[in-house]
């Protein structure tokens, strides 16, 4: 039901300050017009990743951070759960970090898996919508 498309990011910082091996940044739109953007960066330095709060706090948005079981298969995967409140805006942010390891040594390399949308309707529908987005991807956790 989504289409994808691929985003230029014109924000420089994100190039400079993370140096990503592999960036993508995409919007996904439904018929009914819901939307969100997939965020996934891929790299072998620590200095790549960061909490994503980070930089809506610096940019003057009020956080709040929790955790988020989405079923994958046989198991949850868990995300951590961003709401970022700025004037009229919310964003609830899904994300987490996949190793190709146990050992999660960051020269091994790390992805950042991150799916954005704005809140439209309820929180429950807005993350109902990220979990089924996110689980289009993933078929079994470990």
């Amino acid at each position: 039901d989504w289409r994808g498309k691929d985003i230029p990011q014109t924000n420089l910082e994100v190039f400079i300050l993370l140096e990503p091996e592999q960036y993508v940044f995409r919007r996904y739109e439904r018929a009914d017009g819901r939307r969100l953007w997939l965020s996934i960066i891929g790299s072998r330095q620590a200095k790549s990743f960061h909490p994503p709060q980070i930089c809506y706090v610096a940019d003057g948005w009020q956080t709040d951070v929790s955790s988020e079981p989405i079923p994958v298969g046989d198991g949850d995967l868990y995300a951590l759960k961003v709401i970022a409140s700025k004037g009229q805006a919310t964003h609830v942010v899904l994300y987490f970090f996949l190793w190709p390891d146990y050992s999660r040594d960051p020269a091994a390399g790390t992805v950042l898996f991150k799916v954005t949308a704005p809140l439209e309707g309820s929180l429950e529908e807005t993350v109902a919508l990220e979990k089924g987005f996110i689980q289009e991807f993933f078929t079994d956790v470990r």
